[in-house]
């Protein structure tokens, strides 16, 4: 954000569609497309490393995917961050002069079948962006 800081930025997190599975979504709007792409590029840099910690848990992370054909958007891509205790799903999309991110997280235990995170994903861009 410090890279990008004029942009008008919101956010919400809720539980999710299953009780106990919070989803966090939030939308920057930048001045113009070019700005936006750029901190989008910027977002899809940051988490080059393939292990770390959290809260003092180890955890690994996946390479950053493509996800731009099943979410939409100029650019759309997603990581995995698995911990003992808990699986992340990141998503972080641009579209015109939005980068929207969409954070699901799925502590151990939750139910199986939750809703698809692309699915969800895809819906609230696609309300986004009319």
């Amino acid at each position: 954000m410090a890279r990008f800081p004029a942009a008008v930025r919101v956010g919400t997190a809720l539980d999710g569609p299953v009780a106990g599975v919070p989803v966090r979504q939030t939308v920057s709007v930048y001045g113009d497309e070019g700005t936006a792409r750029a901190a989008h590029q910027a977002n899809a840099d940051g988490p080059a490393c393939s292990e770390g910690t959290l809260s003092g848990q180890p955890v690994v992370i996946t390479p950053a995917e493509d996800l731009q054909f099943d979410v939409g958007g100029e650019q759309a891509t997603g990581w995995r961050v698995g911990g003992e205790s808990f699986d992340v799903v990141l998503i972080s999309v641009q579209t015109r002069e939005l980068v929207v991110n969409f954070t699901y997280l799925s502590p151990a235990g939750a139910p199986t079948g939750l809703p698809d995170p692309l699915v969800i994903s895809r819906t609230g861009v696609q309300k986004l962006a009319g």
